[in-house]
């Protein structure tokens, strides 16, 4: 039998069950505990020609959407650099802010080269919560003289919600305030010339805290607005996470009025909100025993072909663990995308049999590998821990980090991954592994080193510049010595290590060193033939890519490509949103932002606004 046709006897199948159970009183927990009118509106979502009853076809997610927040900043520590800027909105903006903190003497200070004015762009994730951090974007406007923002500090700004009204500009509540290190993108740049443009283009990473949480929830399509209805859906929401409670609320839905459904953000789903939303959305509304038992079968059977499994583990996992035993089904399924399908959905609801098959999708399939990743981030059970564990040492540099990131995910503090904050500027991890050693850089989230084995001998190079003040030599014993000249001649620094890259970092760090000039040693270090370790800058996915795309490795072969093509959106846990308007056109920002009175302000050049303000 052709599967639409079979798929049309069903759901006439349900209809006809929906109306027996109606018209001899067979209810479910949810008809139990509804009126008349109720048990009349359920009935007209059972009886719409569709067939369907799922919460998705009664309302749409709101709050999905990444909120632009931008603001006009002040940069320091140029070391002559900067500009002055030209008049504009944006100097005004930035000199009344200025003014606002009691600065002494603001244009003088604005106009030194020394300085830059600076606009600066984010976005607020859906459902992010306030005291979140997000990366964002630093840039110089277009008649800018300033030459590099390298090295600089972004001062504290407020960063708002933006919009044009006719020729005014509109601003919003205080979003979000960042401040931190820059990086510019011409850091990371390597073999042709460098475009000049990348040195007033930088990023802080995790450089904004979001002062507001953004609720996510349902809005009721028009011709389903009731208080009737919201209510139902959310106690058809809450049945299903009815292990969840927040603030004294038992369930994460609740139904604020006719047409409005908020729903609270169940923590395993926190790193994947677009999954948890289409999870929502195929929960069951109204559903009787018997309904729930023909729309498993039609289900299984769904889950056994490649092109409905997709849609079919998603409804199974919003039913719950009734629907482990279906979904295991799928594991031993000879189909590698009904497998896959499977394990990720038994992966979000915690069945240990998904570790190994999800760990075998990351590792052989691009397609699948961040959603696989991402599942197994979720799971509490030893099994997932162990494959994220083998994942680290697999020959993929973005398996690699993405199994870093998941057990980050899981738990900050593991041991397993080694973290020591040096100084002010980064995370080193150490990472114990037999297999290839490698760096990594990442250029999202935080400054952050990884290092895949814990013990990385280097050829002592000649000479190398990490920054353009620190020396890094080779001594005739085969060490190292890292020198960084100060002004004059008694305020020199100088450590002597060995030829091992864990030592060359820490021994950078220890003259005043960062992260940018551990990045340019190790970088220059690699380029010389002095560094045998693999040196990889932020293996995550990138925007639009194609999975069949050939891409080559950095000894000159080919990635392994994908057969398939994976339908579900990125998790949050590996998009980053700044990367999708890296276009110079939309480095541009309308607007600035005016902050209130502090004390002080070049003499505390990082503390415009104090720790509590919020």
């Amino acid at each position: 039998m052709a599967r639409h046709d079979w798929f049309e006897i069903s759901r006439r199948s349900m209809l006809l069950q929906a109306g027996i159970a109606l018209a001899a009183g067979c209810q479910s927990t949810l008809y139990r505990a509804q009126s008349g009118d109720q048990a009349e509106v359920l009935s007209q979502m059972v009886d719409d020609e569709r067939g369907d009853t799922l919460v998705g076809d009664f309302a749409v997610p709101t709050g999905m959407n990444f909120v632009r927040i931008d603001s006009v900043a002040m940069v320091i520590g140029l070391g002559h650099t900067g500009s002055k800027p030209p008049n504009s909105m944006h100097r005004d903006r930035l000199l009344g802010e200025m003014r606002s903190h009691n600065v002494e003497h603001p244009e003088a200070v604005l106009d030194s080269d020394e300085t830059a004015l600076a606009l600066v762009r984010g976005y607020l994730r859906p459902g992010i919560q306030k005291g979140d951090w997000i990366d964002i974007a630093v840039d110089t406007p277009r008649r800018s003289k300033t030459t590099s923002l390298r090295g600089g500090w972004l001062m504290p700004s407020r960063m708002r919600q933006v919009a044009m009204v006719g020729s005014s500009v509109r601003e919003g509540h205080v979003d979000a305030i960042a401040a931190g290190h820059l990086f510019v993108n011409a850091l990371f740049e390597s073999g042709a010339e460098t475009d000049a443009r990348e040195e007033n283009v930088a990023r802080v990473y995790g450089g904004a805290r979001a002062l507001k949480s953004r609720p996510v929830g349902l809005s009721l399509r028009s011709r389903h607005t009731s208080i009737k209805t919201s209510t139902m859906i959310a106690a058809a929401i809450n049945d299903r996470f009815d292990d969840y409670t927040r603030a004294g609320k038992d369930g994460v839905a609740s139904p604020k009025n006719h047409r409005y459904v908020e729903l609270a953000i169940v923590p395993k789903y926190k790193n994947n909100i677009r999954r948890y939303m289409r999870v929502i959305q195929s929960i069951a509304v109204g559903e009787s025993p018997s309904m729930r038992g023909q729309r498993l079968q039609d289900l299984e059977r769904m889950l056994q072909e490649p092109a409905t499994a997709s849609k079919a583990a998603l409804r199974l996992e919003a039913v719950g663990e009734d629907a482990i035993s279906i979904l295991m089904q799928g594991l031993h399924s000879t189909d590698p995308e009904v497998q896959f399908y499977a394990s990720e959905a038994l992966g979000y609801l915690g069945a240990p049999e998904a570790a190994p098959v999800l760990a075998h999708f990351a590792a052989t399939e691009r397609a699948f590998r961040w959603h696989a990743i991402s599942a197994l981030s979720t799971m509490d059970h030893v099994a997932a821990y162990e494959a994220l564990g083998d994942l680290l040492d697999h020959s993929s540099a973005e398996t690699r980090y993405g199994a870093f990131l998941a057990m980050q995910a899981r738990n900050p503090r593991d041991p397993m991954l080694g973290g020591e904050q040096l100084g002010e500027s980064f995370m080193l991890h150490m990472i114990n592994s037999a297999k290839e050693p490698m760096i990594h850089i990442a250029r999202s989230r935080r400054p952050e080193i990884v290092l895949f084995g814990r013990q990385q001998p280097m050829v002592a190079p000649e000479f190398l510049f990490a920054g353009p003040k620190i020396l890094v030599k080779a001594q005739p014993n085969g060490q190292l010595r890292v020198h960084h000249h100060r002004a004059g001649d008694d305020a020199d620094i100088s450590v002597t290590c060995n030829a091992d890259v864990e030592e060359l970092i820490r021994a950078i760090v220890e003259v005043g060193g960062g992260y940018g000039e551990v990045f340019q040693a190790l970088h220059e270090a690699k380029q010389a033939g002095s560094l045998r370790s693999r040196l990889v800058v932020d293996a995550r996915p990138r925007p639009n890519r194609t999975y069949h795309r050939r891409e080559e490795t950095e000894g000159g072969g080919e990635v392994e490509t994908s057969r398939y093509f994976a339908p579900q959106p990125l998790p949050e846990l590996f998009s980053n949103q700044l990367d999708r308007d890296e276009e110079p056109a939309q480095r541009e920002t309308p607007y600035t932002d005016v902050g209130e009175s502090s004390d002080g302000w070049l003499s505390r050049m990082k503390g415009w606004f104090s720790s509590d303000d919020s």
